[in-house]
């Protein structure tokens, strides 16, 4: 099988893949997590007792000691603040002129896969590195922003976000979270918001997704040059991409 060949994976494949990936990135930073912090100095409080937190508040630990439970570790601001993000993300959509849009979701997006960047690398290289590699990363997407890139960036970014916040919410209270972001999606797709919010999204050339070409040569697409929209107007039979 020449490279070719092998480089033509279903698209299911590479999503897979990218889904490997990005466990990979996971086990990478929660090994370390607690050495880091040990090292450091930083106090990280242990996971309550309780299967589920509903609202931030006096909690017992695991050894018996009595803490207040912060409202990252609640279920009840999390929601919130999921429900509060989704309200501001649609007025953002909707009154922002598309040109400020562009603008303003890039330099959001460069810095998230920055930040995510910064996450994995911080556990293994110097501060100093590790922010170089988080400026490096954003810049680089910011300017060209290709598919392999892009993907490659999303993953780490997500990766990094499971990592950290996962350390502070307990499993019972994670599940609940997700419930709810199943609620969202389910609302949010029935009453059209979450397509509108993609098409706008799409105009504005920043789509959090995973995009996976057919074909080898489309991981070098420039997105800022080719554009998500142009990739999502084609039929969904002749697209050569898939979101």
């Amino acid at each position: 099988m020449n490279l070719k060949n092998y480089l033509k994976f279903n698209p299911v494949h590479w999503s897979l893949l990218l889904f490997v990936i990005a466990h990979l990135l996971v086990f990478l930073v929660v090994t370390r997590m607690d050495p880091f912090f040990e090292e450091k100095e930083i106090y990280v409080p242990s996971q309550p007792s309780e299967e589920v937190i509903w609202w931030p508040g006096e909690i017992t630990t695991p050894s018996g000691d009595i803490i207040e439970a912060p409202a990252y570790s609640s279920a009840g601001p999390v929601v919130i603040y999921i429900i509060a993000v989704a309200v501001i993300l649609g007025l953002v959509l909707f009154f922002i002129p598309l040109w400020a849009l562009k603008i303003l979701l890039r330099v959001l997006f460069a810095a998230l896969f920055g930040w995510g960047a910064f996450v994995i690398s911080v556990f293994y290289l110097p501060y100093q590195a590790a922010i170089a590699i988080a400026v490096m990363l954003g810049v680089i997407w910011f300017a060209k922003p290709f598919v392999w890139l892009h993907n490659l960036a999303l993953v780490a970014a997500l990766a990094a976000v499971a990592s950290v916040f996962g350390r502070f919410i307990s499993p019972w209270t994670a599940m609940v979270i997700i419930l709810a972001l199943a609620v969202y999606d389910f609302l949010a797709v029935r009453f059209g918001f979450m397509t509108w919010m993609a098409d706008r999204l799409a105009k504005s050339d920043t789509l959090p997704a995973i995009v996976i070409p057919k074909d080898h040569h489309g991981w070098k697409l420039n997105l800022k040059k080719e554009g998500i929209t142009d990739i999502l107007e084609s039929k969904s039979d002749a697209r050569s991409y898939s979101i």
